[in-house]
């Protein structure tokens, strides 16, 4: 008989008061792969798992029983994951430790030199290598140092859901909120060399069964986990059996109530056929949004990042349609990306917004995975980076001796972006966040777009400039820009001011939660009415007036909740004009309802923040509007 340990620990997810962690899935599913063989599931003595970033010391004693310890690492576990495993084999020299996952140094010549408490790898798919491992040990037999094998084209095995594989450990922990993952399908068609999504599993794109995939959505259902995330690269890619499985989620959820929202990645050339899965989770209240993946428009920046296969830049289209039906929807941009310039990312946020991607721009710095293409072009683009340890929740704020510290290497420079490049289209950028994403100024420089073809990029640079004479603005701007500098020696980004700290990844939405966590919505509205009025004199008072009526009502602010609908008035069309409605000119109702957009209000300032950020991509922080004419809608 043998005992297992199956180590795949995560930091908790989501806002704090949720306790939630992930359920252990990619060990969870070597598990059921190798049970289906009827002499190793008869070995099985034992199975401890790992899901959580313990104190090492109790968990070393919790594994060192155990005959094999598998582990699955990836950037936000890998140093925790070599410090247990180092300390497991002081403990117990003869425990097998066996290493798998997407940032494997499986490259590294020097591997099993720099890391002698790993025993063996397991290169790509590890479902058919676990098991021959297990079976190994059972018939006492060596084990490689490396297993890799042949890429897995039938899917038909158990699942650790519907197999009993999870019960003990859920029951043995009813305090968290459990967030299942849910594999619909394997691959990526696309070789993106930021990504390291199909680095182990190739680019051919194979499928679940769909009895499986709902089964286990019924599972989750029965278990009430109200938030689901999807490992689909593509979701709406297979678009007849993917409509299906959404449509299958929404059953579920308005039958039982769960899921109550959703992550997952649609597919990169999105169409109106994928935007109608969207509607459909938003029409039973499924907390979601359209999240599409962007990254830049610059096309020489495209063919350095083998973007060129993807239709992913016509999106006008489908924007258009989401925000006249005001539907979430998000495109994520990387700064830092080879061959970028300050210029060119600003035309990238040009065409973002010229495509009506206005409340949903999530903006990263270029990161290098371990086994991402990027890795081999270094050299070509000059591409510089430096270890940041704080991109990850639980060891975000500050270095701790007790802590063990996740290291990413991030974006310095490149041969066309200086460090100080970096951080000047960084401010730019956050001043669009703050202003435009989170719903403070988006409303008028719509209007000026589309009435007096004043460009976007014209708007806020003017803007940025202006932001100048805000005193708030400044010294908040000053703590950025010092702390930027700081993030590149100490590892860590932390921006705060009297009300509130920001953490790294958080750092891009900063203006818009200093806004809130010191009341300063309305004082930046009348600060844009201002501006305005300055810049572009020609803009009427009605139009002025209009732009702050809304724009105080539609952004959720804190202690001003829309907890019933509210009635507006509005002297013009403006709403209507910025949402592209070709009806603005036959009917031009001046009257709205304003309502919650998920009817969610926390009760205090602290959750408010929390879910502005964590829920930038459902557009928590944004009312709705409907237009009511005649005084009907």
């Amino acid at each position: 008989m043998i005992n297992i340990g199956l180590v795949q620990p995560n930091f908790q997810t989501g806002p704090k008061h949720l306790n939630a962690y992930y359920l252990p899935y990619s060990v969870g599913i070597l598990l059921a792969y190798a049970k289906q063989d009827f002499i190793v599931k008869d070995s099985i003595s034992n199975v401890e798992w790992v899901f959580k970033r313990d104190e090492i010391d109790s968990v070393v004693a919790r594994l060192k029983n155990c005959d094999v310890v598998f582990f699955s690492i990836y950037v936000w576990n890998k140093s925790y994951c070599y410090e247990l495993a180092k300390q497991l084999k002081i403990t117990n020299p003869n425990v097998l430790t066996v290493f798998g996952g997407p940032e494997l140094p499986h490259k590294n010549k020097n591997l099993f030199l720099e890391h002698p408490y790993i025993d063996t790898i397991v290169i790509g798919e590890g479902e058919q290598s676990v098991r021959d491992i297990l079976l190994n040990i059972i018939n006492k037999q060596p084990i490689p140092k490396i297993v890799q094998s042949d890429r897995i084209r039938d899917l038909d095995f158990p699942s650790p859901y519907l197999d009993g594989s999870f019960d003990d450990l859920m029951a043995q922990h009813p305090e968290i909120e459990w967030m299942p993952t849910l594999e619909t399908d394997r691959g990526c068609p696309y070789k993106c060399t930021f990504c390291d999504w199909g680095s182990l599993t190739s680019s051919k794109v194979v499928k679940f069964g769909l009895e499986r995939v709902f089964a286990e959505l019924e599972w989750f259902a029965e278990k009430k986990l109200p938030f689901l995330t999807m490992t689909n690269a593509n979701f709406g890619i297979f678009r007849e059996r993917d409509m299906l499985i959404a449509e299958k989620i929404v059953e579920l959820s308005l039958d039982t109530g769960y899921p109550k929202g959703i992550s997952v990645s649609y597919a990169k050339n999105s169409n109106a056929d994928v935007f109608e899965i969207v509607k459909k989770f938003k029409e039973a209240n499924i907390q979601t949004g359209f999240i599409l993946s962007l990254q830049t428009t610059t096309d020489t920046v495209l063919e350095n990042i083998k973007r060129t296969n993807m239709d992913v830049n016509d999106i006008s289209t489908i924007a258009k349609y989401g925000r006249k039906l005001q539907l979430p929807i998000f495109t994520e941009i990387i700064m830092g990306l080879p061959g970028e310039t300050v210029d060119s990312w600003k035309i990238t946020i040009e065409q973002v917004l010229e495509s009506n991607l206005h409340n949903g721009i999530d903006v990263f710095f270029l990161q290098l995975l371990e086994n991402a293409p990027i890795m081999q072009d270094k050299k070509q683009y000059q591409i510089n980076t430096f270890t940041a340890y704080d991109l990850f929740y639980e060891t975000a704020d500050v270095a701790d001796d007790n802590k063990i510290l996740e290291g990413i290497n991030v974006i310095e420079s490149t041969s066309t972006l200086s460090n100080d490049d970096l951080l000047e289209l960084f401010l730019y950028t956050w001043n669009v966040l703050g202003f435009h994403v989170y719903g403070i100024s988006d409303i008028i420089s719509i209007y000026l777009r589309n009435q007096h073809n004043i460009s976007y990029t014209e708007f806020y640079s003017k803007l940025y400039e202006y932001n100048k004479t805000s005193s708030i603005i400044t010294e908040w701007q000053k703590n950025v820009r010092e702390a930027f500098y700081k993030w590149k020696t100490s590892g860590f980004f932390l921006v705060e001011t009297e009300n509130t700290s920001v953490l790294s990844w958080q750092v891009p939405h900063s203006l818009a939660l200093f806004m809130h966590s010191e009341n300063a919505v309305q004082m930046y509205i009348d600060h844009v009415s201002k501006f305005v009025k300055e810049a572009y004199p020609n803009v009427s008072v009605d139009i002025l007036h209009d732009y702050a009526i809304i724009t105080k009502h539609r952004v959720k602010q804190w202690g001003k909740y829309c907890v019933s609908p509210i009635e507006i008035e509005t002297r013009t069309n403006l709403f209507e004009y910025t949402q592209n409605n070709s009806d603005m000119i036959e009917h031009t109702p001046h009257i709205y309802a304003v309502t919650d957009r998920y009817n969610h209000f926390p009760t205090n300032l602290a959750q408010h923040l929390d879910n502005i950020v964590y829920g930038r991509r459902r557009q928590w922080v944004i009312n709705t509007l409907e237009a009511k004419i005649n005084g009907t809608s």
